[in-house]
């Protein structure tokens, strides 16, 4: 039985040629995914980074499949080009029929929501102001801020309203805009021997469990009768507007102990003037306060933030004021060009778009900068009313993980902040560790601690609080004698 003939050199040469060109644009993609990621940061950086890996990857390859398509090249001038130019343009026919089809995909699949064209979760860049505009005066006809549960604010930019029920049932607010188990109550008609304040964002206030399950609340329990904790956090806050929130709300309260607590991402939060730019996922229609720091003093960039209604009558967005100064602000994904038309351009350009590390007010010294600032100011205020001031570190889920990050999420960023600041503080990563991973977070893909989680948040501070007034006690007592 007689085998078949082999290929003959100039099939296998065709087969060589044309794999090379698949992988010649497969490293070329890549290249182009990754290294506008690199921006203008150190390349040493950059190579440390995931997208710097794959680039590390893809460079070989490409060069490899470029010198193979450069041989077969010359080789081919010796006998007509006839050949090699019948495979680079089936080639070119495979690629321009994927191009096609992936454009009437997009096209096809995308869909028109209040954020814009998004296809499969990912909008669209450009973003358009107009959308913008009608999306969150859709989101403010269906919760008036008259009646919704976080309200404007002229000092913070938003906060918790006065005797107020959130829309899910979940969430209710004292007479002076406290966290609360239920609606008409007073905290100021409770008498305590001791008074607990907690200011912060939504892992203080403790978002999606009942005011039970907050770590506020069993704290409380915890501590006994003669103590009183006021959960003063605000979900979507930045270190700043916990800052101004302490400021106005807290220190009439006089109280014994005064807990800030630090999520990673509220630093990031703290360099943001329009939170709906930076995370339009939110559903926030605010502004907020903005500091920078001159001569080595916190200097607020205007007296009030925007009210809704002034910010969304603005006909561009670049009307704006402070629009510099925001971190999530970056000009180029406002603007509409006529290659914009390409739906596959537009995909390409929001799911790898060019990074460039922020500059000036929003670096990240800036963000150190600003963020130290804020928790050196607390303490020195908070000591200087009579009240123990207590920095708190709540681990978010990858801190939970071991994994270190950057600037961009301010997980690892947000320790070296505060120990460059030289403060001391509570770390509860560990506290977090000892519980269970199903049992940290309120769902796998959820947020925010679990009732568990806020337990065992409580069990850890219990123990430090105690040891803070037992230890102004002894100098109170020390002070009489002398």
């Amino acid at each position: 039985m007689r085998s078949s003939p082999a290929p003959s050199g100039t099939s296998r040469a065709d087969v060589i040629l044309l794999l090379s060109l698949y992988l010649f644009e497969v490293s070329a993609l890549l290249l182009l995914i990754t290294l506008p990621r690199m921006g203008n940061r150190p390349i040493l950086t950059f190579l440390g980074s995931r997208p710097g890996l794959l680039c590390l990857m893809a460079v070989p390859i490409f060069v490899a499949s470029s010198v193979v398509i450069a041989q077969h090249y010359h080789k081919s001038r010796r006998g007509g080009l006839k050949q090699f130019t019948m495979t680079v343009v089936m080639n070119l026919a495979t690629l321009v029929s994927l191009l096609t089809i992936g454009e009437m995909v997009i096209r096809l699949f995308s869909s028109r929501t209040a954020e814009g064209l998004i296809f499969m979760g990912t909008p669209l860049l450009p973003r358009s102001w107009s959308d913008e505009v009608a999306r969150n005066r859709e989101i403010l006809q269906k919760a008036p801020i008259t009646s919704s549960y976080l309200v404007y604010d002229n000092l913070t930019g938003w906060t918790v309203g006065l005797n107020r029920r959130s829309a899910d049932g979940l969430n209710f607010s004292s007479t002076e805009g406290i966290r609360s188990p239920r609606l008409d109550m007073a905290f100021a008609d409770l008498p305590t021997a001791h008074r607990i304040a907690l200011v912060g964002d939504s892992y203080t206030f403790c978002l999606d469990v009942a005011y039970e399950e907050s770590w506020g609340y069993q704290l409380e329990r915890q501590l006994g009768p003669d103590f009183q904790v006021l959960n003063f956090g605000v979900s979507g806050y930045g270190l700043d507007q916990a800052y101004l929130r302490y400021h106005r709300d807290v220190r009439p309260w006089k109280p014994d102990i005064v807990i800030f607590g630090v999520f990673p991402h509220d630093l990031v939060r703290t360099m943001n003037v329009y939170p709906f730019i930076s995370f339009p996922e939110w559903g926030y229609p605010f502004a907020k306060p903005r500091f920078v720091v001159a001569e080595d003093k916190l200097v607020p960039l205007s007296v009030s933030p925007l009210a809704p209604e002034a910010i969304f009558s603005k006909n561009s967005i670049e009307d704006l004021p402070f629009l510099d100064y925001d971190w999530g602000y970056n000009r180029a994904h406002w603007q509409w060009h006529f290659y914009h038309q390409l739906h596959l351009l537009r995909l390409w350009i929001s799911k790898y778009p060019l990074w460039q590390a922020p500059v000036g007010q929003n670096s990240d010294e800036a963000m150190k900068s600003v963020n130290g600032h804020i928790l050196r100011s607390f303490v020195q205020h908070a000591t200087a009313e009579s009240s123990i001031p207590m920095v708190v570190y709540l681990p978010a889920r990858i801190d939970l993980r071991g994994v270190q990050s950057g600037p961009e999420n301010g997980v690892g960023f947000a320790q070296e902040v505060l120990r460059s600041v030289g403060l001391a503080y509570t770390d509860l990563t560990s506290c977090l560790l000892e519980v269970s991973p199903s049992q940290r977070f309120v769902s796998e893909t959820g947020r925010h601690y679990a009732p568990k989680a806020n337990i065992a948040v409580a069990n850890c501070l219990r123990p430090v609080i105690l040891k803070l007034l037992s230890e102004k006690e002894a100098r109170a007592a020390e002070s009489l004698i002398k």
